[in-house]
Formats: structure tokens, C-alpha cells, sequence
């Protein structure tokens, strides 16, 4: 059902939006734990050192976190215990360390979501036009949102699974007006989607001929086998199993090219294990075809914001940082810098890595 907090407003932007909406960020309920957390970087003089260096206290510095005081850019409200007496080079060499760390754990953190994913993601490709599935889901959409601002929310199910759900049924009509149309079983009979005989068969693509073949490997479904495990999957689709369904770009109804959807099944319930084994019995197979769709199991695929950051870790950008600003970079700044790094027209981009 839909979600109190959820608007219809809001599920129409997710389906065909924006990939991923801005977080609600949440402000910190208390200062003093990250300043008892950020104290543990902070090593105390040794007894005998001298007075000069080292990363203890001093009363004379006091009130931030990170570069002494002349340099202190930090948007973060900070407490005497988190003051640092580092030089500029002792504090070069920590935000290295630290910038350095925090990459590696973001990256390790984003690999780990990656192959986690493959055991319920599914990636979707649809073909615009007027008798398509990315047509039919557009008008759907229109109907549930009238549908939603007029009923209540806890009676609406979720835009998600009422378009997945739409998906599957469009499928069954239409193999329904094949069995009984003469005319449309021979004009897929000739595309080779469907065998009068056999029934319908698996397909791949082959990036030699650029176009789908046939698998035969496995044995093609018939009309009744289709429309059982259709009719299955539609009931096994209710509920909670539909965890996200989404366009990865902004989408329009006279938009040109495929059209790619995520759609992310639930493992929490038997239902939504098996809408996850039927989606693998009946992928590949060119029963989709007739609402011009494709789907396949997500893969193991690093993302552009982690090639990005591995690239970035490799040429240690974060040294051209530090060298051209003549003074010590707070960790605030130079998480900035990585985002701007990228930008035409960057003032660091004309320079030559070291």
C-alpha cells in the first residue's frame, strides 16, 4: 500500500524522474560525540618530546578541528578537545591518510552493494512507441495518480507494483490475441518470436550480427505454459514484493531511444521468491517482445562515481590539491575538490599530475 509519507507526487518523480532523490538529511542530535570520535586521531606529545610538533592540544590554539587556527576554514562547530597543534606538513600527510582511507572504505562499501544486488535486481530496457509497454505505462500512471488523489493512501497500492503489475498483464493480453488471430501468428511466426508448434522461444543477443537469436539450449514455453507462469507472477507481484521500479533517467511520452528501468524484487517472503524465480524462467524469452521489452539479471558493474574515485585515488589527485592552495586543506574542502575535479572548466584542470 502506499506509504503515508509518500506522495503521489513523489512516486510519479521516482518512476519516470530522477534516478535518485536529493536524502533528507538529518542534523546531528548531539556535538559531542563526533568530537569524542574525532579526538581519537589526535595523538598527545610524548613525555620528554619538545614543545614544537606532534598532534597534542595546545592552550594557545584552541577551538578547532584540524589545521591550527590562521588556517581554520571548517563549516563544522568544533570544541577545544579537537584542537591540533600539526605543522602543514604533519597535516598533509594525516588528510592523505585520512582522505585516502575514506575513499577505499567508500569504494569497498559500493563493491559490496554491487554483488549484493544481483540477487534481486533486475535491469529493464523498453522500446517508445504508441503500442508499447513504456506507452501503456505512461497512461497507467496517469490513471493511478487521479486514482490516488482521490481515494485514500492506505487503500492505493504503490505506483511501483501497479505498473509492474500492468507490465505483466499487458503480456497476457496481447498473447491472448495471438491464440486468436490468424493474421498476427503468422507475422511472428516470420520474425521467429513465436512457433506455432513449439510455442515461444528463448532469445539472446549476439554483438556479431547485432540482433537477438535463438537459444536452443532451452526448450521454448507454449501459449498455456506463458500465460500460467504470467498469471503467477502477476499474483506474486502484490504486496511488498516490488521494492523499487524506476526509470534511470528522466522520461517523456515522445522521447526517442530505449528506455532503461530498474526494478528490484524483496526476499523477505515466499511470494517474493518466487516472483523472483519466475522472472528468471521467463527471461530471455520472446514473449516480451510484444511490449518491446527486455530484462536480465543486474551484473557486477562498477559505477561511474567509482571509476571516477578510482581514478582519482591512482593519479593521487589529492597531491595537486594540497600543492596548489600554499596552505593546509580541511577534510570539508577536499572532499569538495573531488566533486568539482571533474567540471569543464576546474582551475586545477590545465595542471600536470605529479
Amino acid at each position: 500500500m502506499l506509504g503515508t509519507m509518500e506522495t503521489p507526487m513523489d512516486q510519479i518523480m521516482e518512476m519516470f524522474g530522477a534516478v535518485n532523490p536529493n536524502p533528507h538529511l538529518r542534523k546531528r542530535e548531539s556535538q559531542e560525540e563526533p568530537t569524542q570520535a574525532a579526538a581519537k586521531f589526535i595523538k598527545g606529545k610524548g613525555k620528554g618530546k619538545g614543545k614544537k610538533g606532534g598532534f597534542g592540544p595546545s592552550p594557545q590554539q584552541q577551538g578547532s578541528f584540524g589545521p591550527p587556527v590562521r588556517y581554520h576554514q571548517s563549516p563544522f562547530v568544533t570544541t577545544p578537545a579537537t584542537t591540533s597543534t600539526m605543522d602543514q606538513e604533519q597535516w598533509e600527510q594525516y588528510m592523505q591518510t585520512l582522505l585516502a582511507a575514506v575513499a577505499r572504505l567508500a569504494l569497498r562499501v559500493d563493491n559490496e552493494v554491487q554483488v549484493l544486488k544481483q540477487d534481486f535486481s533486475l535491469v529493464l530496457w523498453m522500446r517508445p512507441g504508441e503500442h508499447t509497454a513504456l506507452q501503456m505505462m505512461f497512461n497507467k500512471a496517469k490513471e493511478w495518480k487521479d486514482k490516488a488523489m482521490k481515494t485514500d493512501v492506505d487503500e492505493t497500492p504503490t505506483l511501483r507494483t501497479t505498473l509492474a503489475i500492468a507490465m505483466v498483464q499487458e503480456v497476457i493480453n496481447r498473447v491472448g490475441q495471438v491464440a486468436g488471430d490468424a493474421d498476427k501468428a503468422r507475422k511472428l511466426q516470420e520474425v521467429g518470436w513465436r512457433d506455432p508448434t513449439t510455442g515461444w522461444p528463448y532469445q539472446k543477443w549476439d554483438p556479431e550480427s547485432k540482433m537477438l537469436v535463438t537459444v536452443s539450449e532451452r526448450a521454448p514455453l507454449k501459449d498455456m505454459e506463458i500465460l500460467q507462469l504470467l498469471e503467477e507472477l502477476k499474483t506474486k507481484l502484490l504486496g511488498q514484493t516490488v521494492m523499487r521500479f524506476h526509470s534511470t533517467r528522466p522520461l517523456s511520452s515522445d522521447m526517442k531511444g530505449l528506455a532503461t528501468f530498474l526494478l528490484e524484487i524483496s526476499q523477505r517472503s515466499k511470494e517474493a521468491q518466487r516472483a523472483w524465480e519466475l522472472l528468471h524462467v521467463l527471461m530471455g524469452s520472446s514473449v516480451w517482445q510484444l511490449t518491446a521489452v527486455q530484462y536480465k539479471r543486474e551484473g557486477w558493474k562498477k559505477s561511474i562515481l567509482n571509476k571516477m574515485v578510482r581514478e582519482y585515488l591512482g593519479e593521487k589527485a589529492w597531491r595537486l590539491l594540497l600543492a596548489k592552495t600554499g596552505q593546509p586543506v580541511h577534510i570539508y574542502h577536499m572532499f569538495r575538490g573531488y566533486v568539482e575535479y571533474g567540471k569543464p572548466g576546474a582551475p586545477w584542470q590545465g595542471y600536470q599530475l605529479q
